[in-house]
Parts: C-alpha cells; sequence; structure tokens
C-alpha cells in the first residue's frame, strides 16, 4: 500500500496533480493538506494524476509549473 491515494478511487497518486475543473496543477500532498479540495479553485477531489494528463497531451513537460494552468483540449 502506502503513498498518496485517491479518496475515492483509492488510485496510487503521484507528485503532482491536476483539476479537471480549473486545470491547474497543484502538488498533491496539497491536496491532501486542504482536505481533498483543490489549493487552487476548491473543487472536490476531482483530480487527476499529471502522467495521465500527459497520456492526453504528451507535449506538456514532465515536471509542471505548480499553479499552472494546462488545458486538457486545446
Amino acid at each position: 500500500m502506502g503513498g498518496i491515494r485517491h479518496p475515492f478511487t483509492l488510485k496510487r497518486l503521484a507528485a503532482f496533480s491536476w483539476c479537471f475543473h480549473c486545470e491547474r496543477v497543484n502538488k498533491t500532498a496539497a491536496w491532501l493538506s486542504n482536505g481533498w479540495e483543490c489549493p487552487s479553485c476548491g473543487a472536490y477531489a476531482e483530480l487527476w494524476t499529471w502522467g495521465d494528463v500527459r497520456k492526453i497531451v504528451s507535449s506538456y513537460p514532465g515536471v509542471p509549473t505548480v499553479g499552472g494552468l494546462y488545458a486538457l483540449y486545446r
């Protein structure tokens, strides 16, 4: 087990998570310490791992800018 897991899916999460609501990236630990609300917009548990976002938009950097806006469909 170990590591940080999504509160609903229990999927293991990476260091960075992306918000489906506001399309911003934050550290996953910031989501956890914020009660699973997005640190940027307050949406509850609408997070994807950064790696999953990069599977859709492969041109995004391996290490995102915290608080950076990354549209899923451009």
